[in-house]
C-alpha cells in the first residue's frame, strides 16, 4: 500500500484534503471517486510537485539540445505506435524497444531508442529512460508514461498516447499546410526583389552612366540601396547573423516569448487558426491526462507545459491556481478569459455530469473541424491576394528601374552633343 495525498472537491463544491492508503493511483482516485470528491490533486507522500520555472539559461539549453538532436516528430508518433502495437501482443519493452531500435532509419533516433533499450535492460522505468531525451519526448509524454506504470495500464495508455500524437501531428500538418503557401510565395518575391535591385538595377545604372545622364528620383534611391548592399556584403551578412541571434535570444526570454506569442494570436485569420489548433491541443491533452486517472491540478500543469503558447500557458496556470483554491474547473477556464465559451461550457456540462474527460475530448473534436474550415477559408483567400502583391511590388520595382527609358532618347542626344 502507498500513501497518497489528495485535494478533491466534495459535492457541496467545498476543498477538502487529506491522505489515503491504496495500491496505486488508479485504485485511490476510485475510491475518492466512489465518495463523491473530484479529484483535484493526488500525489504519493513526500513526492515533489510541479518542477520549478526554468531559467533563460535552461530553455538556451533545450533548444540547442533539440536542434542538435532533432528528431521528426512522425517518427516518434510512429514509434509510439509500433511501441503500443507490440506490448499489446505481448512481448516485452526491452525486445520490443530492441527490434525497433534496429529498424529505426533515422540515426540520432536510432541511437536514443538503443539508450533506452540499455537502460530498460538495467532495471529502470520506461518513464525514466524517456526522461533522458527531453529533445524527444516531452513531459506530457512522460508524464503518461508514468501513470500507465503507477496504474498498470501502460497498454492502455500507449494506445492512447499514439492516438493522441496521430491527432495532433495531423493538426499540426494542417497548419503548416496553410501557412506553407504563403510562405514560398513570399520567399519567391524577396528572390525576385534581390535580383531586381542587386542585378537589374546596376546595369542600367551603368548604361546612364555611360550618356551621362541623371537618373529620375525613384530610380537613384534604388540604385543607392543596391550600391550600399553590394558595397557592404560581409557586413551585411554579418549584422543579418547578429539579429538573428539577438531575436532568438530575446524570443526565449519571459516578456519576448509573451509579446510573439501575443502578435500570433493577433495575426489576422491566421490568428484564429493557431489559436483554435491550441484548443484542440489543450482539450485533447487534458482529456487524455483526465481519462488516465492523472488528477485535475496535475492535468493542468502538464498541459500548460505542452502548449505552444505563452499567452495560453500562462491562462491554463492561473486557471490552475484558482482551481488549487476551490474553484470549478469551468468557472476558472472563464475567469482567464483566454478559452472561448464553447470550450467553457463544455467543462461546465462535463463536471456537473461527471464526465470531464470525455466531454474535453469533444472539445478537441471540435476544435479539429474549426481547423479544418479555417484552413480552407485562408485557402480560398490568401491566393489572390499574394498574386495582387506580386503584381504590386514586382511591378513597382520594374516601373522604376524601366523609368529612365523613357527619357532615354533625350539621354542618348545629350549624350551626342
Amino acid at each position: 500500500m502507498v500513501d497518497f495525498q489528495y485535494v478533491c472537491i466534495n459535492q457541496a463544491r467545498e476543498r477538502v484534503s487529506g491522505a489515503i492508503k491504496a495500491n496505486d493511483t488508479d485504485e485511490a482516485v476510485k475510491s475518492l471517486q466512489a465518495k463523491g470528491f473530484m479529484v483535484v490533486s493526488l500525489k504519493v507522500a513526500n513526492e515533489a510537485g510541479v518542477s520549478a520555472k526554468s531559467t533563460l539559461a535552461d530553455r538556451m539549453m533545450l533548444l540547442a539540445d533539440k536542434i542538435q538532436n532533432r528528431v521528426p516528430s512522425k517518427s516518434v508518433v510512429f514509434f509510439t505506435r509500433q511501441l503500443s502495437t507490440m506490448f499489446s501482443a505481448g512481448m516485452t519493452l526491452e525486445r520490443s524497444l530492441d527490434m525497433l531500435a534496429k529498424s529505426e532509419p533515422h540515426p540520432r533516433f536510432k541511437k536514443a531508442l538503443q539508450h533506452i533499450a540499455g537502460e530498460i535492460k538495467k532495471g529502470h522505468r520506461l518513464s525514466e529512460a524517456f526522461a533522458g531525451h527531453p529533445a524527444i519526448f516531452d513531459r506530457l509524454y512522460i508524464a503518461l508514461i508514468k501513470s500507465g506504470e503507477i496504474g498498470g495500464t501502460l497498454g492502455p495508455i500507449l494506445s492512447e498516447l499514439a492516438d493522441h500524437l496521430e491527432k495532433s501531428e495531423d493538426i499540426k500538418r494542417k497548419v503548416v499546410a496553410a501557412l506553407y503557401y504563403p510562405v514560398i510565395v513570399l520567399l519567391f518575391l524577396v528572390l525576385c526583389v534581390a535580383i531586381l535591385m542587386l542585378k537589374v538595377a546596376p546595369m542600367f545604372a551603368d548604361v546612364y552612366k555611360s550618356f551621362g545622364a541623371n537618373l529620375p528620383a525613384p530610380t537613384m534611391v534604388l540604385m543607392s540601396v543596391s550600391n550600399m548592399i553590394l558595397d557592404h556584403v560581409f557586413i551585411s551578412f554579418i549584422l543579418t547573423l547578429i539579429l538573428l541571434t539577438i531575436a532568438v535570444v530575446i524570443s526565449q526570454t519571459d516578456k519576448g516569448r509573451l509579446q510573439i506569442d501575443q502578435m500570433k494570436l493577433r495575426m489576422p485569420v491566421f490568428g484564429s487558426l493557431i489559436k483554435d489548433s491550441i484548443m484542440a491541443r489543450f482539450s485533447r491533452s487534458f482529456s487524455l491526462l483526465m481519462s488516465s486517472s492523472v488528477p485535475v491540478l496535475d492535468s493542468l500543469a502538464l498541459v500548460a507545459h505542452a502548449m505552444t503558447n505563452v499567452v495560453i500557458e500562462k491562462a491554463v496556470l492561473k486557471a490552475r491556481e484558482s482551481i488549487s483554491r476551490g474553484r470549478p474547473v469551468y468557472s476558472a477556464l472563464e475567469e482567464s478569459r483566454t478559452f472561448p465559451d464553447i470550450l467553457v461550457r463544455l467543462a461546465e456540462t462535463g463536471e456537473e455530469t461527471g464526465e470531464l474527460d470525455k466531454l474535453m475530448l469533444k472539445g478537441a473534436e471540435f476544435y479539429e473541424k474549426q481547423v479544418d474550415a479555417l484552413i480552407q477559408k485562408i485557402t480560398s483567400i490568401i491566393e489572390p491576394f499574394l498574386i495582387i502583391l506580386m503584381a504590386v511590388v514586382v511591378g513597382a520595382l520594374v516601373i522604376i528601374i524601366y523609368l529612365p527609358i523613357f527619357n532615354l532618347g533625350m539621354a542618348i542626344r545629350k549624350g551626342m552633343h
